[in-house]
């Protein structure tokens, strides 16, 4: 697989993720920081709505892939985004967080609660 880098994550999310409803304009524009925080915005939905869902599991498959990526624009647009669900009183998606996804999730709960 190519390299993922920031200019790549939003074409990279539509491929992946079809059935995710996205802002068409912010996908158009590239506005990486808009549509992942709308995929977030749609997680903490699923999420209350139901805890256990195919369509989570696949879309923290693909966050698991952006965790991996070293690259710092592409952790901050992670992180930014991960902000979302660790703020939200929805109901828990920790099980479908693969080992570097939580990684990341750590250390944006370490920025928020001061640990």
């Amino acid at each position: 697989m190519e390299s993922l880098t920031y200019e790549k994550l939003v074409p990279r999310l539509v491929d992946a993720l079809p059935e995710v409803p996205m802002d068409a304009d912010s996908v158009a524009d590239n506005l990486t920081y808009l549509v992942f925080n709308d995929l977030m915005r749609f997680v903490n939905t699923t999420v209350e709505a139901s805890s256990d869902s195919p369509l989570l599991a696949k879309i923290f498959c693909f966050i698991e892939e952006v965790a991996r990526v070293k690259d710092v624009q592409v952790q901050d647009v992670l992180q930014d985004s991960l902000y979302l669900i660790a703020v939200a009183p929805a109901g828990d998606a920790r099980r479908y967080r693969g080992p570097n996804t939580q990684r990341v999730f750590r250390q944006v709960e370490a920025q928020i609660f001061q640990r």
